[in-house]
């Protein structure tokens, strides 16, 4: 974890950086300079008090003097700390037993983060009224190492004390700060702390795991502990912030919660204080000595690991020969590195996967993939790919960036905005123009409708166009989408056509066959499947089919001559613009609305989340109380887990929810498509396996860890065998899965998250007790069936089986009962609203936005342009061949691009190692404006100072670059 503030008094700071804290490490070298501007100064070893004052006021060894003086008062910034903190496992480690490993490579970690936070240095400049950035790449750095937190506890962490001064080719100056636009070295460090914390994290993790430490991944954003260390009872402080803020908040709002509930420092005698550390640690249960013996086993040369040969048999337990999987030696096992070799020795692989692993093809796959999920995205969105793909080792992000640009330079990646930092790829402006060209041609031809003569509806204004192409505009619940689409089938048997559905998925395409009578079949399908004479297709909820997908459908329609009506119902939406790019072409467009709505849809207006949540919770229980349908909705999995809790703490108060009868291993599943089964960031240690050959279960295996070094996954197999899974080989035969332990209480409301020979996927349940088992059963958990059948499940494995009280927005498919939403602001949106209606008559959804916010909200997102027409508008050219030359002309250097992207990232809900720990060393930075050396520390201008000193004594003159400025100074 990294926490970023401001050191506000010098004199103040020198004192309480030296003296707090400090049981473990009196009397150690637990101070120490760093940074290239550090040894620049001459500023090495032990940190002084007095001297460290005196940086800190911007009076500089050198006699450099970077004081404000404002009257009296020195108004110079003094700096800025970044303190790093340790998981707590390797805190007790270090701290608890002495674990000088543990201790050495924590030290090894910020140092190698303070090198990429160096990258980041630059000050800011005035010449003819302008302001300019430039990079210096060094910073003076005083590390403090403090061992407890405010409840005296073990707590490893170092608190790096970024002095507000760096060096230019002209002297010292103080460090760049611009919050307006964001590009200062100040603005980059406060923006992306959650960035460089992530950095520091993953540096330790992979030293530790070089040591044999098992890694636990413990969250989202690459939290992560080791494993088999008890951390609960020496953890009361994080209680305390968790208690203030909450589980799910984010890495930032912990940091404020951090601050606001510290107290002052009890400073008790510390081998009391150990004492009961080490006292709290065995009734944990925890044996140091034996952790410590396991771990030597696991130490490159000493690996107990069993070989797994190639060919070998599975059935004698050993797994079979695949050129995807890596053999388990004590010298190649993935993640851990043998001593002499910086690598292991290459595995032979097929030519097609060496091809896939060259930087160029990791380029082009990640701007595939990340096209597939947005039209427009952010260099960085395509450099995270990327690095998530590729083998990390030193000099990758640059030459990642460096593959990235030639991407640029030859037109894979377009920017689409006037500051270059938004692109989209020249796959979907391609993809764009097909179906413009082809809708354009179909919506100038006649198609032969006739519509009821007693029609005065959609259908009389569709044959009234009598275009091959039409586009519905339709918003309405979900008894107006099914009248509209009979009235479809109407026009269709009126026009002596056979009407013909298109869905974007199997789930729909079930709905349309069963709802509607008619013949439905997906984009998939539809290339496979012969269509009847005389067909009019249609496609209701448009809006699901992506660029490509609608290309497809149409280019079909053409083919056949089969007149087709694009239904947009404005629910969600797939990648892409496809409805503006029909509109777009002169594809005609009407709209369909319903007279009387039948669902009503109320927003309330309730501040913060918890508020929501137990307004929303409560309703929840009071309507099944009432025996009333009622459904659950939110917008992702954090808020559903939150309304999940919130619902069964209700249920349980009204005691619709009885005692515990059990808890169950669950497997949830984890979502693999195309644009995140090869990404290192979709995967954590203790996440399931399956292989499937068809609808077949081949394999089941448990990920015991993940190596960035070697791009693979470290996976237990069913027989305890370890073997190395290479990312590239995970294909779509796989199926991921997340375990969980479920509280079961009688009358538990249950959902399959799976298939199985008892129950299929989606199925709803009712927990109605526990069989117990004996000598010769074994114990089973009793569910009953919507319809009132009962079956019995063994609960010695992994149940495919989640809690039912929650589902996303918009997934019910209802005319009718209850349905109650918790949204976000940001998901206070025309998409949210129509997938709202199509869920149930009566709604209530909880909003932190008033009723003028949302109504304002609600008209801006019915405003969209497809890509291809932002392109226009952005070059000033309607023609798009021009329009895309006029931006290739344009396109920025490399280096000025770099200095564009300063921009503040969007926290997600997946922080890794290769998401923002990359864009933080990467993004903000290119490689050829900081100083380069084969020493991390150093500084170019007082090297120049020393050689010059040295060839005058010796008569020498010449030549020497500034690698910082790129000048030359002559020598003398």
């Amino acid at each position: 974890m990294l926490s970023v503030s401001t050191v506000k008094s010098a004199s103040k700071a020198s004192v309480y950086y030296s003296e707090e804290d400090n049981y473990y490490f009196q009397g150690e070298q637990s101070t120490a300079w760093y940074g290239a501007g550090a040894e620049s100064l001459g500023l090495e070893g032990p940190v002084k008090q007095e001297m460290f004052k005196q940086v800190l006021e911007g009076k500089l060894p050198d006699g450099s003097d970077l004081t404000h003086m404002v009257g009296n008062e020195n108004k110079h910034r003094p700096g800025y700390d970044l303190t790093f903190s340790a998981p707590k496992s390797a805190s007790i480690l270090a701290l608890v037993y002495g674990d000088k490993t543990v201790l050495d490579a924590h030290k090894w970690a910020v140092e190698r983060t303070l090198d990429e936070v160096e990258k980041l240095a630059s000050t800011r400049t005035y010449s003819g009224g302008e302001t300019t950035f430039e990079q210096t790449g060094n910073l003076v750095i005083a590390q403090f190492l403090h061992d407890t937190n405010r409840n005296s506890e073990p707590h490893m962490h170092t608190h790096t004390v970024v002095a507000n001064a760096t060096m230019n080719g002209s002297g010292w100056k103080t460090l760049s700060s611009d919050t307006k636009s964001g590009k200062g070295f100040t603005d980059t460090v406060w923006n992306h702390q959650v960035a460089i914390g992530s950095i520091y994290r993953r540096f330790y993790k992979g030293k530790l795991e070089a040591e044999g430490y098992p890694i636990e991944e413990k969250g989202p954003r690459g939290e992560w502990d080791i494993a088999g260390v008890p951390i609960d009872d020496l953890s009361t402080r994080r209680q305390e912030i968790i208690e203030k803020v909450g589980e799910d908040a984010s890495a930032k709002a912990k940091s404020v919660a951090a601050l606001d509930t510290r107290k002052t420092k009890d400073f008790t005698d510390i081998e009391n204080v150990r004492k009961g550390w080490r006292e709290t640690m065995e009734k944990a249960g925890f044996d140091y000595e034996q952790f410590e013996t396991e771990r030597l086993e696991r130490v490159p040369g000493t690996s107990k690991v069993p070989t797994l040969t190639a060919g070998s048999d599975p059935q004698k337990g050993n797994a079979p020969a695949d050129p995807h999987r890596v053999n388990i030696t004590p010298q190649n096992v993935p993640g851990v590195m043998h001593p002499g070799a910086d690598r292991p020795e290459p595995q032979p692989v097929l030519e097609k996967q060496a091809k896939e692993n060259t930087l160029s093809a990791i380029v082009d796959k990640a701007i595939e993939q990340v096209s597939s999920k947005n039209v427009r995205f952010t260099y960085d969105n395509v450099l995270t790919n990327v690095l998530n793909q590729t083998e990390i080792k030193k000099g990758v992000y640059q030459e990642a960036r460096q593959a990235l640009d030639a991407a640029v330079e030859k037109g894979s990646l377009i920017a689409v905005d006037t500051k270059q930092t938004l692109f989209t790829s020249a796959m979907h402006v391609r993809d764009e123009q097909r179906l413009s060209q082809i809708a354009g041609r179909m919506a100038e031809q006649s198609a032969g409708l006739t519509a009821d003569v007693n029609a005065r509806d959609i259908t009389a204004k569709i044959a009234d166009r009598d275009r091959a192409l039409t586009l519905v505009d339709a918003r309405g619940g979900g008894e107006f989408q099914s009248n509209l689409l009979s009235r479809m089938k109407e026009l269709a048997q009126n026009s002596s056509k056979t009407p013909v559905l298109i869905a974007g998925n199997v789930k729909d395409k079930n709905q349309y066959s069963e709802h509607q009578s008619v013949m439905a079949i997906t984009v998939k399908e539809l290339a496979t499947t012969e269509l009847p004479e005389n067909t009019m297709l249609i496609i209701p909820e448009a809006e699901k089919l992506n660029v490509p997908a609608m290309y497809e459908v149409i280019k079909t329609a053409n083919a056949v001559n089969a007149p087709t009506v694009v239904i947009d119902t404005h629910t969600r939406r797939a990648t892409g613009f496809a409805s503006e790019v029909l509109r777009g072409a002169g594809a005609p467009v009407l709209s369909s609305s319903p007279g009387m709505e039948k669902s009503s849809l109320t927003l309330v207006q309730k501040d913060t989340v918890d508020d929501r949540l137990r307004v929303a919770a409560r309703y929840v229980s009071q309507q099944k109380a009432a025996g009333i349908h009622v459904v659950a909705q939110a917008g992702n999995d954090r808020t559903r887990g939150q309304l999940t809790r919130e619902i069964r703490n209700a249920l349980q108060e009204n005691g619709i929810l009885g005692e515990t009868v059990a808890t169950i291993s669950t497997l949830s599943p984890v979502w693999l498509d195309g644009t995140n089964r090869n990404l290192r960031s979709t995967y954590q240690t203790g996440m399931v396996l399956e292989r499937y050959e068809g609808k077949e279960l081949q394999e089941t295996m448990t990920i015991t860890g993940i190596s960035d070094n070697h791009n693979t996954l470290r996976v237990v197999n069913e027989h305890g065998e370890s073997q190395g899974l290479r990312l590239n080989a995970i294909d779509s035969q796989y199926r991921l899965y997340k375990q969980r332990e479920l509280e079961i209480r009688e009358g538990e409301q249950l959902k399959a998250t799976g298939a199985s020979s008892q129950m299929n996927a989606g199925d709803n349940f009712r927990v109605s007790g526990v069989r117990n088992g004996n000598w010769l059963f074994r114990e089973k958990l009793v569910l009953e069936t919507a319809n009132g059948k009962t079956i019995k499940v063994r609960m010695d494995q992994p149940l495919k089986l989640d809690y039912g009280y929650t589902e996303g927005l918009g997934d019910s498919r209802n005319s009718d009962g209850h349905v109650v939403a918790v949204l976000s602001s940001k998901e206070v949106t025309d998409t949210t609203v129509n997938q709202l209606r199509r869920s149930g008559e009566n709604i209530i959804a909880f909003t932190p936005l008033d009723e003028a916010s949302i109504t304002a909200r609600l008209e801006y997102e019915r405003t969209s342009v497809s890509v291809t027409q932002g392109i226009k508008n952005l070059s000033g050219n309607d023609d798009i061949t021009l329009a895309l030359r006029e931006l290739q002309n344009n396109r920025l250097a490399p280096r000025e691009r770099a200095v564009r992207q300063a921009i503040e990232l969007v926290q997600g809900t997946n922080v890794t190692f290769s998401s923002l720990n990359v864009v933080s060393t990467a993004l903000k930075m290119d490689q050829s404006l900081s100083p380069l050396s084969p020493r991390p520390n150093f500084c170019v201008w007082r090297t120049a100072v020393k050689l010059s000193r040295w060839m005058a004594t010796r008569g020498v003159s010449g030549i020497m670059c500034s690698v910082r400025t790129g000048k030359t100074k002559r020598l003398s």
